[in-house]
């Protein structure tokens, strides 16, 4: 298990009142066993997990959602977004990948939000079932860790932001 401090941010990008006096540090599990995504597949719009690797596709991915009578527990692994993380490792790096990392991170971030959303046919079973949302928003705060706030607050519209909002 990894401690990390408490994360503060609101959907408007304002901060919220400082919360480490009353929250405590959370808890989050290693990834033991599991592999990093690679950023050339993500570029090429390939997912791999569990053993296995699939071309969703890169300028709108196919996030697998409806019903599902096989490969449902892949599915559900990738509305984890433990590849979310990996990319926000890698835009920490310097240089060109990272560069590119980050905006590939944005792109599937805002695509993700926009198309998965509760009112989406089929988005409930899989992608916004308890486990898989407690699981997102574990990767979700590993990543916010990992990137920090001022690259958070440097994007004009930041995904966070869009959340719960009908994409246009």
């Amino acid at each position: 298990w990894t401690a990390c401090r408490p994360v503060s941010i609101r959907a408007d990008g304002r901060p919220l009142p400082e919360t480490a006096a009353v929250v405590p540090s959370a808890a989050l599990p290693d990834s033991h066993g599991t592999r990093p995504a690679r950023l050339e597949d993500l570029q090429q719009g390939i997912f791999a997990h569990l053993g296995q690797r699939r071309a969703l596709g890169r300028q709108r991915p196919d996030w697998q959602l409806g019903p599902r009578s096989s490969d449902r527990l892949w599915v559900v692994t990738l509305h984890y977004h433990r590849w979310l993380y990996d990319l926000a490792v890698m835009a920490r790096e310097a240089g060109d990948r990272g560069r590119r990392a980050a905006e590939l991170l944005a792109h599937y971030w805002i695509d993700w939000i926009g198309r998965c959303d509760l009112s989406q046919p089929g988005s409930r079973p899989l992608a916004w079932n308890a486990y898989a949302i407690a699981t997102r928003l574990g990767w979700w705060v590993r990543a916010i860790e990992v990137l920090g706030r001022p690259t958070l607050a440097a994007r004009p519209n930041p995904p966070a932001a869009r959340v719960g909002r009908r994409p246009v």
